[in-house]
């Protein structure tokens, strides 16, 4: 992984003893007793963080392999080859963990810029590299990355991920599909509709694959609890709305991915 300075965007090079990194402009970044290296400059808010609850919550829904069908996807759509795979928005590093013990001819390196959420990370797979950063806009030099993987939001900056690539270099995105979280979703809205499909477009990249992932979890309060913690569709409702999908929510609820495997000329 090529990395460019947060300050001046001048390359950087690591320091083999310390681990941190420096840039020809005397700039320098350490790599934190915890494992990863902080390209954040300055203090950090309590802010860039996410809560304990959050934390927890994901973690004890992740590791209960709800989501284990989306990793053996993405580790399918991967091409042959291997190389350094970079997660863009790796969070605690379950994607990360998963892919390297299913396609270890990929090496896996994380960028997160939630400072409790990239602690955990490298702490839970201290032979990876993770990387303190803002994964929206990534300190990667332009034209360096042999792979790409995020999850693409309608946040998501398409246009800004070719430069990143190498020649011939790998863009794997994963976005929601229409059914999605169908059950919560109708839950708390009744009049909800199912749209059609929205498959992305990057321009400048050529369409290499792409794949639906549709599966079903099984439900019960414990599991709907952590799902009302953890998904951005239940942090708008109400107390009221909250107790009655855990209570009367249902016992199974839909996963939908869109995935697309995209190469650079």
């Amino acid at each position: 992984m090529q990395l460019q300075c947060p300050l001046c965007r001048a390359p950087l090079h690591r320091h083999a003893a310390s681990g941190g990194a420096y840039c020809d402009n005397k700039h320098h970044f350490d790599k934190a007793p915890e494992g990863y290296l902080d390209l954040i400059p300055g203090k950090h808010s309590p802010k860039e963080g996410e809560s304990r609850a959050l934390m927890r919550a994901r973690r004890h829904w992740l590791e209960s392999g709800a989501l284990a069908p989306l990793t053996e996807a993405i580790a399918d759509q991967l091409p042959a080859g291997g190389g350094e795979l970079i997660l863009l928005g790796c969070g605690e590093g379950y994607l990360s963990r998963a892919l390297a013990g299913r396609r270890p001819d990929w090496t896996t390196i994380g960028i997160e810029r939630a400072k409790n959420a990239v602690f955990a990370a490298a702490k839970a797979q201290p032979g990876a590299e993770f990387v303190l950063a803002d994964p929206g806009k990534p300190p990667l030099l332009p034209g360096s990355a042999t792979a790409l993987l995020l999850e693409a939001t309608p946040k998501t900056r398409l246009n800004a991920l070719p430069p990143l690539l190498a020649p011939g270099g790998w863009l794997l995105l994963f976005s929601q599909g229409p059914r999605h979280h169908w059950q919560l979703r109708s839950h708390i809205n009744p009049d909800a509709r199912e749209h059609p499909a929205a498959w992305p477009c990057v321009p400048g990249l050529r369409e290499a694959a792409r794949s639906r992932c549709h599966f079903e979890v099984g439900m019960d309060q414990e599991s709907r609890a952590l799902m009302l913690a953890t998904s951005p569709l239940a942090w708008r409702t109400n107390n009221a709305q909250r107790h009655d999908y855990q209570q009367h929510g249902g016992d199974h609820l839909e996963h939908d991915y869109l995935l697309t495997l995209w190469q650079a000329p």
